[in-house]
């Protein structure tokens, strides 16, 4: 009878002991599973954080872009009014009465304190480079907006720093040579002997060479950014679209 108390004793203990390895199985997976699930909350909440943060961006850098190009818009619409004063100065026929006029006015400032510059903020480009997109379609995107700005940026600076040498070598000019240069510095009326050198030669050599490396490139560059500008906003604009 001991041996088979002892062997059913010895029995119940296994049956114990394989329950209490069960629980303590069971205890350990619900606790796993627990985690898991804390993780994947953590997980689903840090990634609608990071879309949300993304798509604010987004938004931003396609509000900034509009602003470029308001900006570009303005340069160019500049610019065409100075290309009819430079056809005006550098062509071959006489002038109307209308269009001495215009000339009169403007003619003087074509090359020296009357033209103007985009200089263009880095402000994608500064967001953009210290932000991680996870997005891969919208990376893709804001990728191609980030290379096209910083393109932008080498060949505009490029081209303004060769424009602004031009115009400070002008006025330099004029300071050197011409002791009325403090009127037109000032905003004086020239009389028709100071202004006679406006409609030399040499006056016109430099108007011509004005227009070509402004009209040829700078405004040739602005003109292919905006339109750069404009399909990214087009595209960007569409994404964000659909992701709502």
């Amino acid at each position: 009878m001991r041996f088979f108390n002892k062997a059913r004793s010895k029995t119940v203990s296994n049956s114990r002991f394989k329950k209490y390895i069960l629980y303590a199985i069971g205890e350990i997976i619900l606790v796993v599973i627990g985690i898991l699930i804390a993780l994947w909350i953590n997980n689903w909440n840090q990634t609608k954080k990071d879309n949300e943060r993304q798509r604010y961006l987004a938004q931003n850098v396609v509000e900034q872009m509009k602003r470029d190009v308001v900006e570009i818009d303005k340069v160019l619409e500049k610019m065409d009014e100075q290309e009819q004063i430079y056809e005006l100065l550098l062509m071959d026929r006489e002038p109307t009465l209308e269009e001495k006029v215009i000339l009169l006015n403007d003619a003087p400032f074509l090359v020296t304190v009357g033209f103007t510059i985009l200089n263009l903020e880095p402000k994608v480009v500064n967001q953009l480079s210290n932000t991680t997109i996870t997005q891969q379609g919208l990376k893709d995107l804001l990728d191609d907006i980030e290379s096209d700005y910083n393109s932008a940026h080498e060949e505009l600076k490029i081209s303004e720093e060769v424009i602004v040498k031009e115009l400070l070598g002008n006025l330099e000019y004029l300071r050197d040579n011409y002791d009325w240069y403090h009127k037109l510095i000032g905003g004086g009326d020239l009389d028709v002997s100071e202004y006679a050198y406006f409609r030399s030669t040499h006056y016109k050599n430099r108007v011509a060479h004005m227009e070509l490396i402004a009209m040829d490139s700078y405004y040739s560059n602005l003109y292919t950014f905006k339109f750069a500008l404009n399909s990214h906003i087009e595209k960007l604009e569409l994404l964000l679209e659909e992701e709502n």
